[in-house]
C-alpha cells in the first residue's frame, strides 16, 4: 500500500484547515485589506472544498473496493 504525503493525520490536517480559516474569519477586516479576495464567499467555499475532501473516502478504503471488484 502507498505510504501517506504527509506525516499527520488526515483528521489533523482538516481540523487545521478549519481553524485557519476561522481565524481569518475573525481577523477578516485584516485579512481584508490584505487582499479583497478574503470575502465571505471565499472562506465559504474553502469550507465547502475541506467538507468534500473530508468526505472522500480513505486509501484504505479504495483499495479495499478496488480489490473487491478484482475478485
Amino acid at each position: 500500500m502507498k505510504n501517506s504525503n504527509y506525516p499527520t493525520a488526515q483528521w489533523l490536517m482538516y481540523a487545521t484547515l478549519r481553524l485557519l480559516i476561522s481565524n481569518c474569519r475573525n481577523k477578516q477586516s485584516e485579512f481584508l485589506s490584505f487582499s479583497p479576495a478574503y470575502n465571505d464567499t471565499f472562506l465559504s467555499n474553502l469550507n465547502l472544498e475541506v467538507d468534500s475532501a473530508e468526505a472522500l473516502p480513505s486509501e484504505e478504503m479504495r483499495a479495499q473496493e478496488h480489490s473487491q471488484l478484482l475478485e
